[in-house]
């Protein structure tokens, strides 16, 4: 996946028929970059198993 970096800093995705190979230099007037992803990184939760006294506290509440 290719991202275009533009003059006035913005990114934007480029093209589904971009070549870095035979690029097409029409496409790439206002371009300052072209960055190449390689990995995307989503971010995650973390589960974590609670203290037995907060275990016991949950519990006290429900009854």
């Amino acid at each position: 996946m290719y991202v275009f970096k533009l003059d006035d800093g913005s990114l934007k995705e480029a093209p589904k028929g971009f070549s870095v190979d035979k690029p097409d230099f029409n496409l790439l007037k206002n371009v300052d970059e072209v960055l190449c992803v390689s990995k995307v990184l989503v971010k995650q939760m973390r589960l974590v198993v609670k203290s037995k006294e907060e275990i016991a506290e949950v519990r006290s509440k429900k009854k």
